[in-house]
């Protein structure tokens, strides 16, 4: 009867040391799991990040090509005051205000859903003599960094 007994504790003790082990197997499952999902999850994140910073990007430069636009058209015509200038599907719009010499240029840019706007005082620099004429950016400041 011993005998019996003891291999009875014997199965026992093999069931706990499964059951112990499949949990183990289970617990680490759930934690590899959860660690690759947060890896791609900040990937995403990542992602999300940098194409925005880019848009951003993308928006300024619109803004920074419309100042030099109308840069160039104030230089044709001293009377130019605004435009709106199309960028593909994205536009930028730029107005001019000041008289004589003194000039303050804001252009405001829009890229997948981000804007930008740039203020620029410009002076006028002409050579005597010449007619010649050029815009000197005397100060530019970012509206919404």
């Amino acid at each position: 009867m011993n005998f019996a007994a003891h291999n009875l504790s014997k199965a026992a003790d093999a069931r706990q040391s499964g059951v112990i082990g499949l949990l183990t197997v289970v617990v680490l499952g759930a934690l590899i799991l959860t660690l690759g999902l947060s890896a791609a999850i900040i990937g995403q994140t990542q992602i999300f990040i940098s194409g925005s910073a880019d848009r951003g990007q993308a928006a300024r430069a619109q803004a920074e090509a419309c100042l030099d636009e109308a840069l160039q058209r104030l230089k044709l015509n001293a009377s130019f005051t605004a435009a709106v200038l199309p960028f593909g599907a994205d536009s930028c719009a730029v107005t001019v205000s000041g008289s004589g010499a003194f000039r303050t240029v804001h252009a405001t840019s829009s890229s997948g859903g981000y804007s930008k706007g740039l203020t620029a005082v410009v002076s006028l620099r002409q050579s005597p003599g010449l007619t010649a004429r050029a815009w000197h950016l005397d100060r530019l400041q970012e509206d919404n960094p």
